[in-house]
């Protein structure tokens, strides 16, 4: 049973700067009102191989909607086409309490924003203020995207409350992105007012690939025409702080997001903020050397912070994946990954998750889990930092499971405070292996671009693990088939025994075996007889009969005593052979004669059959020094054929049994 209420977060690559903002604020106002938060994250946005994104994706058919008490959902963090109507579809579907959309409107759902029109308020009151501007540009993004239509709309307003010209030759839609830069500048040149005094745009991104088209035309920025962007952060563009823009207030949009929440469920919170937008001048307006104070100071620091963590993960001397994929077996991989997750600084406690169907089918690579997960997971890996278990922090167990409805149990355990839980796909392309869970208790704190790429090792190196794996079942499997093979060929299908084939290659094996340990051979060589009279007189069947009867006698001890190795083999329609290895008396070899023929004997007195079984027998045992295994058959086979002979003489001067 838990104990407090708990949020869930849906988004994308929180490691980015934006998302870090949002969660600082979502963490800080959940945590003060002691609220657990679940982040379910993919750790990419865009589509860009859409193999790869469904693997990713599919993090978000883990969410279990029952066990949350509210949710908030960035939507223009998901990205991948289709992907954001489906998860708002099954969102508003499977959960009834309070939903938050960030930044992006989405009907029949509260949304949390930035204040767009102070944003780009900001930028056009520079512009007018501090440049005397009063003819400026203005490239939005996408055509019928939410966020391009409101600073679009924005910026006419911010215009018109300047008093200056709105131009419709001035407007033009863009793409959030480095594309649309030539093209607009190429019209701006040939337009009949000519170049504007600014060009003021709705993303950095586009602000550069503005930039860039002006540099290609020899239009110096900022001494020809000055260049504002939107959005400042140093993982949007290619060229952090470079462009003069507008740094959002995330944190406070965050906040409010959590505030609804809260007071959806009856908790008391303080009033929602606005949020307040700052003004981050850059090179391309000219006041860079103005800017005494950098509102975006906090995020250079944690850029720096960054370097320095990554100065071991992306060294040269990293071995991980090589050292990962080395691994002969599951819990040796573990193990590895348990070392080197001291490269993750910020780490407090880390679980992996394994579908219990995450190898697939060894047999057709094409068949694996692509969506959801299985009923049963594994929780094969957990680590907290400061526990000690068996002399590590970290702990393997390969056959801990729980149910998928738990997501993880740790989760609904009583604590003392709040945590966040960072739930993210373990996976390699869209082939599922399961989820990681990154823990931190009572820490606004969101995982960094390291654990992003610490995870891509590691679906690879599992993807490596699970080949292996399967590989090696097909070896074992293939071993088996190939031994039942062998099998078959030295096998006779009739009496079990071995068959010719098998006493051409294993009798000489004997024979050498027999001079290496420096013990004498025995052979022994067997025949039925009359095999013709009860196949004339009772039919092949019976005669069938008659050698699986001899073929039983034959084997009625699996060996003599002090027998170092025996082989029983039949060697033709009705002819049977024995070769064993050891130290034989006389006593034993006529033991082995008394016992098959007793069992014969026994047999032929209960059997009912109008016929009686017999075998004629012949034997030697010699050293296997200097002979082949023909001239040890040889002797034996002479007793045999003697024996063979009396038989023959006593079967014509009687009538068969009973006829």
């Amino acid at each position: 049973m838990k104990r407090r209420n708990t949020v869930a977060v849906i988004t994308a690559q929180v490691e980015s700067t934006y998302q870090k903002q949002l969660m600082k604020g979502i963490l800080g106002e959940g945590f003060a009102h002691d609220i657990d938060v679940v982040v379910f994250s993919t750790f990419v946005k865009d589509g860009v191989w859409e193999t790869y994104h469904l693997g990713e994706c599919n993090i978000y058919n883990l969410i279990q909607y029952d066990k949350f008490d509210g949710i908030i959902i960035v939507p223009d963090s998901i990205r991948m086409e289709g992907k954001l109507e489906e998860l708002v579809e099954t969102v508003k579907k499977c959960f009834h309490g309070p939903i938050v959309s960030l930044d992006y409107p989405l009907e029949g759902v509260y949304t949390a924003q930035h204040d767009t029109n102070a944003g780009i308020g900001v930028i056009v009151s520079h512009l007018v203020n501090q440049h005397g501007i009063s003819d400026i540009a203005f490239m939005t993004g996408t055509k019928g995207h939410p966020h391009a239509q409101a600073r679009l709309q924005a910026f006419l307003k911010s215009m018109r409350e300047h008093q200056l010209p709105i131009l419709k030759n001035r407007q033009f839609y863009g793409d959030f992105w480095y594309n649309k830069g030539e093209e607009v500048v190429d019209m701006l040149v040939h337009c009949p007012e000519g170049m504007p005094e600014a060009i003021a745009c709705g993303s950095d991104t586009m602000a550069l690939s503005v930039y860039d088209a002006c540099v290609k035309r020899n239009i110096r920025v900022p001494q020809d025409i000055i260049i504002t962007g939107y959005d400042a952060n140093e993982d949007g563009t290619d060229r952090p702080f470079f462009v003069t823009s507008v740094i959002k207030d995330s944190v406070t949009v965050g906040k409010n997001a959590m505030m609804h929440i809260c007071n959806s469920l009856g908790i008391d919170t303080e009033e929602e903020a606005v949020s307040k937008p700052h003004l981050f001048t850059g090179k391309t307006c000219g006041c860079e050397e103005k800017n005494k104070v950098l509102d975006f100071a906090e995020a250079k620091a944690e850029i720096k912070l960054a370097e320095r963590e990554s100065k071991d993960f992306y060294s040269g001397y990293n071995f991980m994946m090589e050292d990962c994929i080395g691994a002969t077996d599951l819990t040796e991989y573990l193990w590895k990954l348990d070392y080197y997750t001291r490269l993750l600084t910020d780490m407090e406690a880390f679980h992996i998750c394994l579908c219990d169907d995450w190898r697939g089918d060894g047999k057709d690579d094409t068949s694996f889990r692509k969506s959801g997960y299985s009923n049963e997971i594994k929780w094969i890996y957990d680590k907290k930092r400061g526990r000690n278990i068996k002399n590590t922090e970290g702990f393997v167990d390969l056959n801990r499971t729980f149910e998928k409805e738990e997501i993880l149990p740790i989760i609904w355990e009583e604590r003392k405070k709040p945590a966040v839980f960072y739930i993210t796909p373990l996976h390699f392309m869209d082939r599922c292996f399961g989820y990681t869970v990154l823990e931190y208790e009572n820490r606004q704190i969101t995982y960094d671009r390291i654990f992003r790429d610490w995870m891509r090792n590691a679906g690879n190196a599992f993807e490596s693990m699970r080949r292996q794996m399967n590989l090696m079942d097909i070896n074992e499997e293939l071993e088996e088939m190939y031994h039942l093979m062998e099998m078959n060929a030295v096998t006779d299908s009739l009496t079990g025994l071995f068959n010719r084939n098998g006493f051409n290659i294993y009798a000489p094996r004997m024979l050498e075996q027999a001079v290496e340990e420096k013990q004498n051979i025995f052979v022994m060589l067997a025949d039925v007889n009359n095999l013709k009279g009860i196949n004339d007189t009772f039919g092949h069947t019976e005669g069938d009969f008659a050698i699986k009867t001899a073929a039983a006698a034959i084997r009625v001890n699996t060996a003599m005593p002090f027998s170092v190795d025996e082989k029983c083999f039949r060697i033709g329609g009705d002819e049977f052979a024995i070769i064993s290895i050891g130290d034989f008396s006389k006593v034993q070899i006529n033991k082995r004669i008394d016992d098959i023929k007793n069992y014969l004997v026994n047999f032929n007195e209960i059997s009912g059959k109008k016929y009686e079984v017999m075998i004629s027998i012949g034997t030697n045992l010699g050293s296997p020094v200097g002979v082949n295994i023909d001239n040890i058959l040889q002797i034996a086979d002479q007793k045999m054929y003697a024996e063979k002979q009396w038989h023959t003489h006593m079967y014509k001067s009687e009538v068969v049994k009973d006829l």
